[in-house]
């Protein structure tokens, strides 16, 4: 990694940090005692725990240059993002893999990511292919980064269940909760008539409790009775966008009947009004099991042998700096980048084209980024107490 893609990564972690910060001040609103609205918020929940276990494949489809808003809106969505999503129970793994530039420009691999819960903890590996893994050794760890987290509802990760609309979501600063605790955090929220029986609509008006949200803003949402009320629709109205977006709208095209009151969506479009006028993306999902027993090492997570885990899971005063051996053990905890220079004297010396040390630089990079998100997600839990 160069020093240049370094300093960015320290650079980013600050600017995550302390740009549009979440905040936590205002205590959450209370969701209007509409005995009616009571009962769709619960039978919506009812239906996502209808699946007790399931593999489902997303594949997310996009322009060529996802980020570039002057691309031709006519242009061809190609497919660039592709997720394994497994759960049973407590237990989730989230294998990602971007189609799209997988190698980035010295040849390693990037866009790679496993994500293990277990209900208590969560483990994540990036940039590492088991079936074509790239060379480390415990001072040079190419583009891997691995971490140990206790599990919240943060998820600063890209996430199949914010496209599915299971957790509603518009923004990785926003919690991975339900919806019934979604539409608690507005300062208003309105059940509002619809001109379909099939269909039931929620207008949500900022500002939010955690600040994510502008006061002008709001959000609509339209869940499908003929669904169990997931959400079919899910728009975020933005009338003072730079851009003069307007809004930015999730709708779900077609949903899988899996039996048994269970659905999931099958085809979902997002689009940014006034910039595209065909979807900017499109996630299609394919159902490989569900409510069935899944295979036995589909939640055998493990970190490769020399991979440097960043473990946090004791809070950040506790945090550890650890080695990883065989077995899936930590091998020694690594106090100071000096000791990654005396056990990989070899490994240490620093890439062509970089200054020396520009390994080490890399590695406390990736465990700021880490802190940074751990510290905001303390700093908010400690305004909300």
């Amino acid at each position: 990694m160069s020093l240049r893609v370094t300093l960015t990564l320290i650079l980013a972690a600050v600017a995550f940090c302390t740009a549009d910060t979440v905040r936590g001040d205002d205590p959450p609103r209370a969701v209007p005692e509409y005995g009616e609205l009571a009962k769709i918020l619960d039978a919506n929940a009812a239906t996502i725990a209808a699946l007790h276990s399931f593999h489902l494949t997303v594949e997310c489809y996009s322009r060529k240059v996802p980020d570039d808003l002057t691309r031709p809106w006519n242009e061809p969505l190609t497919l660039f993002r592709r997720f394994e999503w497994f759960r049973s129970g407590d237990r989730e793994r989230i294998k990602v893999v971007d189609v799209v530039n997988p190698l980035d420009e010295k040849g390693l691999p990037r866009g790679i990511e496993d994500v293990y819960r277990d209900g208590t903890l969560q483990y994540v590996l990036g940039n590492w292919d088991w079936n074509d893994p790239q060379p480390i050794s415990p001072a040079r760890q190419g583009s891997v980064y691995a971490s140990i987290e206790q599990q919240t509802s943060s998820y600063h990760k890209a996430d199949p269940a914010e496209f599915l609309l299971l957790y509603p979501r518009f923004r990785l600063k926003e919690p991975r909760v339900p919806l019934a605790e979604y539409v608690k955090r507005f300062a208003t929220c309105e059940l509002v008539p619809s001109d379909s029986p099939s269909e039931v609509r929620i207008h949500l008006k900022g500002p939010d409790s955690l600040g994510v949200y502008e006061p002008q803003e709001w959000i609509e949402v339209v869940l499908s009775a003929d669904h169990g009320y997931l959400v079919r629709e899910f728009v975020r109205h933005e009338p003072d966008s730079p851009v003069g977006a307007g809004y930015y709208r999730y709708e779900v095209k077609s949903f899988h009947d899996l039996g048994g009151g269970a659905f999931v969506p099958a085809h979902v479009e997002y689009t940014i009004s006034s910039v595209e006028l065909k979807p900017s993306s499109e996630f299609h999902v394919t159902v490989n099991s569900v409510n069935a027993p899944l295979p036995t090492d589909v939640f055998d997570f493990r970190f490769p042998k020399d991979v440097q885990v960043v473990d946090i899971s004791q809070g950040l005063k506790d945090h550890k700096w650890l080695l990883w051996g065989t077995d899936n053990q930590p091998v020694m905890e690594i106090s100071s980048p000096a000791d990654l220079v005396r056990i990989d004297p070899d490994g240490a010396r620093s890439f062509p084209g970089e200054t020396p040390f520009g390994f080490i630089l890399a590695n406390v990079a990736v465990v700021l980024l880490v802190l940074v998100l751990v510290t905001m997600y303390v700093v908010r839990r400690r305004k909300n107490s």
